[in-house]
């Protein structure tokens, strides 16, 4: 399994919900089990994404659907920063 660096990313757990918003956008998602993830671009539109395990995505987002994300335990889905939001 691959390491996020902390040097480069502030790190909080990710925020899996159908209707609310993060305090701000993510520019990535560490993804540690394989499945899909339905990301939230900060403009509303929806990318759904197939991720094997140990994935960091590189996408600008503000929050992770919770309905059509699969990866079996959401709560290890880590939000990644570049500055903090």
């Amino acid at each position: 399994m691959a390491v996020v660096s902390t040097e480069t990313y502030s790190h909080y757990a990710a925020n899996v919900s159908d209707t609310a918003h993060a305090d701000g956008e993510a520019d990535a998602l560490w993804c540690p089990e394989a499945g899909i993830v339905q990301l939230i671009r900060p403009d509303g539109t929806q990318v759904p994404v197939t991720v094997t395990a140990g994935t960091l995505l590189k996408f600008r987002h503000t929050r992770i659907e919770a309905t059509g994300t699969t990866v079996a335990d959401q709560t290890l889905l880590i939000a990644c920063y570049t500055r903090k939001p």
